[in-house]
């Protein structure tokens, strides 16, 4: 896969998050020592939205979203 950085947009975010704060997808990761195949299925989901994203970027988006959440509130 092409390994150039490539711009979220705002609804490529949101769909992403829509299928991470599924109940399915939360009941799967509570408590999981291996998530890599509950990305590969928000992979899945992406793709058909036509969104194409490796499962390590999916990660890196989730740690990076929650890292702004985390320093967003710490502002507050």
């Amino acid at each position: 896969m092409d390994k150039t950085k490539q711009q979220w947009s705002e609804e490529e975010t949101q769909c992403f998050l829509v299928l991470w704060s599924s109940a399915e997808v939360q009941t799967k990761l509570d408590g999981a020592c291996r998530t890599k195949p509950v990305f590969e299925n928000i992979k899945q989901g992406m793709a058909e939205a036509g969104y194409q994203r490796s499962v390590d970027q999916l990660i890196n988006k989730l740690k990076k979203l929650k890292k702004d959440y985390r320093d967003q509130k710490k502002k507050l």
